[in-house]
């Protein structure tokens, strides 16, 4: 190789390095909050797949168990962040365990318990369906 092609490459594999650690720098991380919202859009799809037809009380208590563990690691990892979204959905959500507990407690799930039951879900899942759309960084 000749004394002049020599710095060249130098010079080339000297641009090169810096564009090659910019793409790992810059790579796909998210922030915290969506491993956290990850988790919680699991136990989201629980609610969704509730059938009042099939599942019990129990089953839906046990659901909203996990929705409310999750979304205290979401409110953790995203301080104030989604403060407003995430107000609204805890909100959905406490208000559904407060009705499946007095289900719970009567024994079964009737006609009327199980419709209202139903749209707290509904209302749930919007909520949180907002809670989502609010967090435009996370590839949910």
């Amino acid at each position: 190789m000749s004394k002049f092609l020599r710095p060249l490459r130098a010079l080339a594999v000297a641009a090169v390095i810096p564009i090659a650690l910019m793409g790992t720098a810059c790579g796909d991380d998210e922030p915290e909050v969506c491993s956290s919202l990850e988790d919680l859009k699991g136990s989201v799809a629980e609610l969704r797949s509730f059938d009042v037809g099939e599942d019990s009380a129990t089953d839906l208590d046990q659901a909203v168990d996990g929705v409310e563990s999750d979304l205290a690691a979401v409110r953790d990892a995203a301080d104030e962040e989604l403060g407003t979204e995430i107000a609204r959905f805890d909100s959905a959500v406490e208000a559904l365990g407060a009705s499946i507990r007095e289900t719970v407690e009567a024994g079964e799930i009737d006609a009327a318990s199980g419709q209202a039951l139903a749209a707290q879900v509904v209302g749930a899942v919007e909520a949180y369906d907002a809670l989502e759309a609010a967090a435009p960084d996370c590839d949910l």
